[in-house]
């Protein structure tokens, strides 16, 4: 029974420096579930505000910049973000609900990082 116990901690010894290694140094990103609509609900020629919460994944902190499209077309200013690894921050946009089916893209960019 101790030899067993000798083995897996041996073998979880070895591994856990793996595991630790395998974190991308730089990862921002996000879930659906991080874009959210604030201000009620969505009628037509309302002014809302679009809310995405990024997180910072990997182990080094992030200079990003995330950007909002109603469709193709650009809403506002990118929002420049600086996330600590480990955390999140909340970049936002206000829309104006259009009368017709609409979709909402958020993009991440992360200058003079290579994507790993």
């Amino acid at each position: 029974m101790l030899k067993i116990f000798f083995i897996l901690g041996v073998l979880f010894a070895l591994l856990l420096p793996v595991s630790s290694r395998a974190a991308f140094d730089y990862d921002l990103g996000f879930h659906q579930e991080d874009i959210r609509v604030v201000g009620g609900q969505i009628i037509a020629g309302k002014k809302m505000s679009i809310v995405a919460r990024v997180h910072n994944y990997g182990v080094n902190d992030v200079l990003g910049y995330v950007y909002f499209y109603l469709g193709s077309q650009p809403l506002g200013e990118p929002n420049k973000l600086q996330v600590l690894s480990g955390t999140y921050d909340d970049a936002w946009t206000e829309l104006t609900v259009p009368s017709s089916t609409f979709n909402i893209r958020v993009v991440i960019i992360t200058p003079d990082i290579i994507d790993q």
